[in-house]
């Protein structure tokens, strides 16, 4: 059983590529934070420079790799926890293949990263042979081209289809995955146990038309599909199925120094700018309701009709309402004039992948932005109201288990009952104060830690998601109420302070605490041609 990781650990250290120079580092504290508003981000930043930003090392496992996240398994605490920065020199635009090659190669180099292949049973259906006359049929030779070609009407009246045709059954179970799964998004996985071998032909037809759906989902959709799956003499059963899986076997919470003379094998980059970009002022009235620019294709960058404080609040990264920015007189209000139009294109070799176009952008559109409205800025210390969690009369739980993963993951089994719950383990207190913006999406900044709590605990934190939109938003009246035939939820009522005080004898307040405002001295409101 030693020997896959054997193998693996002395094929990692000795792969053929790798980044010329790498430099890595611990996020900045503002970035541990592991929410929506802190994506892990890759993509290139110029034609030679790769950059991840806010990357686990399960989420540096799971892209070196080429598999998901929740595969990634074990490891010691920390491993999908802590946050890493880091800028590597490749060749340019380097194929995806060959980036995951060298990112295997730093993981083993930097952080003395080995897994191995395993296998772990996970919830998923089961294909299997039904009862009755067969409705799939040998492969005939000119069946033609292999695969399954989905077919869909249109409802009230009409059939979806699925014709496939030279397939195996491995095939159309993977076909079937989307079809079959209740949720879409989150396909299960799918076994063929049918125990027949070679290529098949076969036409599967159900029909369209609206379902209800309950709240534990136990009428959908899918189980028409199910039931034309049986009556082609096969069979869809809920089973747990082995899935491939990675095990951690070794990782080192501190990567190895970057190079003494790293300066020089990696410069810093320029300020990123704009090839070329034309800036226009938009009549009133003529915004699309959009607020941000984009990408699109060949690197162009667009903003269509944009409010000028939407453009900054990207260009800088703040949030709609930011206390810790304040915008000039006509812009501090946020009403959605004078907007802008911008047309742009990003220098060549900049390749963001889908979840990095923010990334990139942000920096081209802050100079474009302070050169064509003139901006002028500066920052200095102001008081601002911020959480600090103290302790009232604790009821916590110390660690059951100090080698289990850190961190505090949302539960949505009960979302049809207007409840979130948070499951947190392993978690310090400083560490639960330092995320707890990710948890109220409201906050503007992290908690400051004065329970005076020593070690790690295990904790549950559940309220009422409607009592928490009212406490944000008071003119909205009216609290939620259970469900017809449900019993009054415990947690019915409670804010998330509220739940934090009554559940685990904790305690937020807002005490005034020093900090970093970015004030907008001067802004024009009509760009400059150049």
């Amino acid at each position: 059983m030693k020997l896959p990781v054997l193998l693996l650990i002395t094929a990692s250290a000795a792969f053929c590529q790798s980044f010329d120079a790498a430099d890595v580092h611990l996020s900045p504290p503002a970035d541990q934070v592991k929410d929506s508003k802190h994506p892990t981000v890759a993509g290139f930043a110029a034609p030679d420079r790769y950059v991840i930003h806010r990357a686990t090392v399960v989420d540096l496992i799971a892209r070196a790799y080429n598999v998901d996240a929740d595969k990634v398994l074990g490891g010691p605490p920390w491993v999908d926890y802590n946050r890493y920065e880091i800028e590597a020199k490749a060749k340019p635009n380097a194929s995806e293949a060959a980036l995951r090659t060298m990112l295997k190669s730093l993981l083993a180099d930097r952080f003395g990263v080995a897994v191995k292949p395993d296998s772990q049973n996970a919830p998923g259906l089961i294909l299997s042979r039904g009862k009755g006359n067969p409705g799939y049929t040998s492969a005939a030779p000119d069946s033609g081209p292999a695969g399954c070609r989905q077919v869909l009407g249109t409802p009230p009246q009409g059939y979806g289809e699925l014709k496939c045709t030279n397939v195996d059954m491995d095939t159309l179970a993977a076909s079937l995955r989307r079809l079959a799964s209740t949720t879409p998004a989150q396909p299960l996985p799918i076994a063929n146990q049918t125990g027949l071998d070679g290529t098949w032909d076969l036409d599967l037809k159900w029909e369209l038309k609206t379902v209800r759906v309950t709240a534990n989902m136990s009428t959908s959709s899918n189980e028409l599909i199910l039931d034309a799956i049986n009556k082609i003499g096969l069979k869809l059963d809920h089973g747990d199925v082995p899935q491939p899986v990675l095990s951690i076997v070794k990782a080192t919470e501190r990567p190895t120094p970057n190079a003494a003379n790293l300066a020089t094998l990696l410069p810093p980059l320029p300020e990123p700018r704009f090839d070329v970009a034309s800036v226009k002022a938009c009549e009133p009235d003529s915004g699309t309701g959009r607020v941000r620019a984009t990408f699109g294709p060949g690197g162009t960058v667009t903003a269509n009709c944009i409010p000028i404080f939407g453009l900054i609040d990207q260009a800088w990264g703040l949030k709609p309402v930011d206390p810790q920015a304040v915008l000039p007189d006509g812009l501090g209000n946020r009403q959605p004039i004078p907007l802008l139009a911008i047309t742009a294109r990003a220098p060549a070799g900049m390749a963001p992948t889908q979840d990095a176009v923010g990334e990139l952008i942000a920096p081209m559109l802050r100079a474009l932005l302070i050169e064509r409205l003139k901006i002028k800025f500066h920052t200095e210390n102001r008081q601002i109201n911020a959480p600090v969690l103290t302790a009232v009369k604790p009821k916590l739980t110390r660690t059951a288990d100090p080698n289990e993963r850190k961190g505090c993951n949302r539960d949505f089994t009960n979302a049809a009952r207007q409840t979130a719950k948070l499951v947190c383990r392993n978690m310090t207190m400083a560490d639960f104060a330092q995320q707890y913006s990710a948890v109220d999406y409201s906050a503007n900044f992290a908690a400051l830690d004065k329970t005076g709590l020593e070690g790690s605990w295990d904790f549950t934190i559940t309220w009422d998601t409607t009592a928490q939109m009212n406490s944000q938003f008071p003119q909205f009246a009216g609290r939620g109420a259970a469900a017809e035939g449900q019993a009054p939820d415990p947690d019915m009522g409670l804010t998330l302070n509220d739940a934090i005080e009554k559940q685990l004898g904790l305690k937020v307040k807002m005490e005034k605490r020093e900090m970093p405002v970015l004030i907008f001295d001067h802004v024009e409101t009509i760009p400059t041609e150049q």
